[in-house]
């Protein structure tokens, strides 16, 4: 199962984002399938969460495997966010399309907050076939 994890870099709830992984995390292993994040690279927030759970599922020997795109800010300026967002998706649709595995989006979105990349990267997702999840937090 391969599962595009984006949300608010000011995302506070770890407890849930980590219960959301885990319940993709039971429907992969139900499948006899191992879960692959497609994940940003944000030092905080939903991309922190995200990582620090997979890597902590790997340690304890489960089939959890990760791919971080960090966001070429130097090189790409603003566009940066959209382009490591399209990159994300497209690695994860190829993916799909090699295994056969089903592929999922989860938006963390924090209420209050613009969420500019998080929207961004879900709607690439959803126009491109892909189902979203979308989660919020007050």
């Amino acid at each position: 199962m391969i599962v595009i994890v984006t949300g608010s870099r000011k995302l506070k709830n770890r407890l849930r984002l980590e219960k959301v992984l885990s319940g993709y995390f039971a429907d992969a292993r139900e499948r006899n399938e191992r879960l692959l994040l497609i994940l940003g690279d944000c030092p905080t927030g939903a991309d922190k969460y995200a990582l620090d759970w997979a890597k902590l599922m790997i340690r304890k020997l489960y089939p959890v495997d990760y791919r971080r795109f960090v966001a070429d800010w130097e090189t790409n300026g603003r566009a940066a966010g959209p382009f490591r967002n399209t990159e994300m998706v497209k690695s994860a649709l190829q993916e799909h399309k090699d295994t056969g595995e089903p592929l999922y989006c989860v938006a963390f979105l924090r209420e209050g907050e613009r969420n500019r990349g998080t929207l961004d990267c879900a709607t690439r997702a959803q126009q491109l076939g892909v189902y979203v999840r979308y989660l919020h937090e007050k």
